[in-house]
């Protein structure tokens, strides 16, 4: 039994080692294709460069012989001018199909590499319930075959086993966790620089109330950080106008900093730091319609997948 355990163990560590090879396979073509696409840059510099010392060199060779081969001289300079202008709109042309191409395959990568990660956390669940149903089997078969004092001992073993290996998995389920985290982290400052960008957002907690007082429709999330107790009226304000936002179907997402939050959305914004104790991220209206990033899209299936949760989960935001 204990040998047909350890053949799941090794098993499921071969899969996840060659999950994770095939993620560094991937990220080093990845890095290829930045290499090329950089060295694609360089070489049009390069030319670009040589093309000129050689202008230079028929403008020099112009001005000594103008008074004999004026007229030549001058057709010869225009054709190459215009060979150079033809030569350039290549480069141009190719360095931007090849940076077309590497943001599809970063895209490409990355949805490769979600991909890969849901299928591994799928495979480390099945075969974690398989060995529990293993052991489970043998516990209750050695329970039934064997005296009552070495049932005791391979009981505790069995006991023992299965808590090393429901260990293993919630470590599993942790790991799991800690990594949406840090996506829901990134998605958050994405769409709050996106934001900013575009000049929708409403930072402070009484320009935010009345915002929502005149126009609730406009507004997307209510991003504000976990509530401290020190200031009571404060903290009455903050519930008031989360409930305000439930009311309206406004989504609310909590961090875990003020700092960090006026960190993000103050950027390199001139003039004193913005108020960070409710930041209201406006629609991005297109036409009729909204029209929202996939950051905002996965902020909002978040939001939707929290809703009852109690208390709410708090956003770490990661240190600018």
């Amino acid at each position: 039994m204990l040998k047909e355990i350890r053949a799941n163990q090794v098993k499921a560590d071969a899969d996840r080692v060659r999950m994770e090879n095939r993620m560094d396979a991937n990220m080093r073509s990845y890095q290829e294709m930045e290499a090329n696409r950089r060295k694609d840059k360089e070489d049009f510099l390069a030319k670009l460069e040589s093309n000129q010392e050689k202008a230079n060199i028929m403008l020099a060779k112009l001005y000594a012989d103008r008074n004999t081969d004026k007229d030549d001289m001058l057709k010869e300079m225009k054709a190459m001018q215009e060979n150079r202008k033809t030569d350039k709109e290549d480069l141009m042309t190719k360095l931007d199909a090849n940076q077309e191409k590497a943001a599809a395959d970063k895209e490409e990568l990355k949805a490769a590499m979600q991909s890969i990660r849901t299928e591994l956390d799928d495979q480390i669940q099945h075969r974690v319930e398989n060995i529990l149903a293993i052991v489970e089997h043998d516990k209750q078969t050695l329970r039934s075959a064997i005296p009552e004092q070495i049932e005791v001992s391979l009981c505790a073993r069995t006991d023992k086993l299965q808590e090393n290996l429901t260990k293993n998995y919630n470590e599993t389920c942790a790991a799991i966790d800690e990594t949406k985290r840090e996506f829901q982290a990134r998605a958050v400052m994405t769409v709050l620089r996106k934001a900013q960008s575009e000049k929708r957002l409403t930072c402070g907690l009484l320009p935010a109330i009345k915002l929502l007082e005149m126009d609730p429709g406009s507004a997307l999330f209510c991003i504000m950080p976990e509530s401290s107790q020190g200031n009571a009226a404060l903290h009455i304000q903050t519930v008031l106008l989360q409930a305000f936002c439930y009311e309206n179907d406004i989504h609310i997402i909590q961090v875990d900093s003020a700092g960090k939050l006026g960190d993000i959305v103050t950027g390199t914004h001139d003039g004193p730091r913005l108020d960070s104790s409710c930041v209201i991220v406006h629609q991005p209206w297109a036409t009729d319609q909204p029209v929202l990033s996939k950051s905002e899209q996965q902020l909002v299936r978040f939001c939707h997948k929290t809703l009852d949760e109690f208390p709410q989960p708090v956003i770490k935001l990661p240190g600018l």
